[in-house]
């Protein structure tokens, strides 16, 4: 229904929705595809006057919300697939990548609201899914 409404800005909230139900179902490699269709939505012009009519603000809080998932999501990939890298730094310099791009997006929120979620959201990427009480997964990096 979402993409039948012609509506980009619909079918970007439904697809992120989507990597979320996903991501819950520890189907990381969908979600990833749902959150890329998303970003790819919202990056295409559109002639639709009620999507003309969105504000920039609520694209950009959508594309942020979008982001911060994706990063995520691309973490908990990039902690199922360490085992194979002997150095920490190339196992998870995707997710890095992407949770850099996240931060970056946050910064650029007039809604001061909005921004301090999205650094809450940002900040509990260290929880790995479907692990024991307590352990967490750390990024760390060299200063």
């Amino acid at each position: 229904m979402a993409r039948a409404a012609n509506n980009p800005l619909v079918l970007a909230k439904v697809l992120n929705h989507w990597g979320n139900l996903l991501t819950t179902e520890y189907d990381y490699e969908e979600a990833q595809k749902a959150y890329s269709e998303a970003l790819e939505v919202l990056g295409k012009p559109v002639a639709n006057s009620s999507f003309q009519e969105t504000t920039t603000g609520e694209i950009k809080a959508l594309r942020g919300k979008i982001l911060i998932n994706q990063a995520k999501t691309l973490y908990f990939l990039d902690v199922d697939g360490a085992h194979q890298y002997t150095d920490a730094s190339q196992a998870f310099k995707g997710s890095i990548a992407a949770l850099q791009s996240a931060l970056q997006t946050t910064q650029n929120w007039l809604d001061v609201y909005s921004q301090v979620l999205g650094l809450i959201n940002i900040s509990q990427v260290n929880f790995i899914p479907n692990s024991t009480p307590g352990s967490v997964g750390i990024i760390t990096s060299k200063t």
